[in-house]
């Protein structure tokens, strides 16, 4: 049996409640590190929080990838085993998968618009009985309440 529109609509209006409710988990990162990334202990620092750009944070990593193979390949030609490169008290891995976090942050604003513009159209869609069992429903549920 084909699906009425109202079906579809209601199917299609709780996809996108999980993706808001994906979005909102996504939004409450846990930070590793201090999230002030600095290239030298005497360059000024980037709150990763605050930036915007991706080519910056893609630079971080960058930077992050460079200084690590430099360093580990000048221990070894040293003759120092088991060096690990810590950049600012944090490895690699940790800046890089707070960068990945705000990359993501970034992403998921974007993301945030598209639905609220799908959600909106998806409201015009709904015929007038759908709209007037949605509104018996939240009366329903503020009345249980009050």
């Amino acid at each position: 049996m084909a699906k009425t529109k109202d079906e579809i609509v209601l199917e299609m209006q709780e996809q996108v409640k999980k993706m808001k409710a994906e979005i909102r988990k996504a939004e409450k990162p846990n930070w590793t590190t201090s999230c002030s990334f600095k290239e030298s202990p005497n360059s000024g620092a980037t709150n990763i929080h605050v930036v915007s750009d991706t080519k910056s944070l893609i630079g971080m990593v960058a930077f992050l990838n460079n200084t690590k193979e430099k360093m580990e390949d000048a221990a070894k030609e040293l003759g120092i085993d088991n060096y690990k490169y810590i950049h600012d008290g944090y490895s690699v891995d940790e800046w890089k998968g707070d960068i990945k976090m705000r990359l993501d942050k970034i992403n998921i604003a974007a993301k945030k618009q598209q639905l609220e513009a799908i959600e909106s159209r998806l409201a015009k869609l709904e015929s007038p009985e759908l709209k007037e069992k949605r509104e018996l429903e939240e009366l329903e549920a503020m009345l249980k309440n009050i």
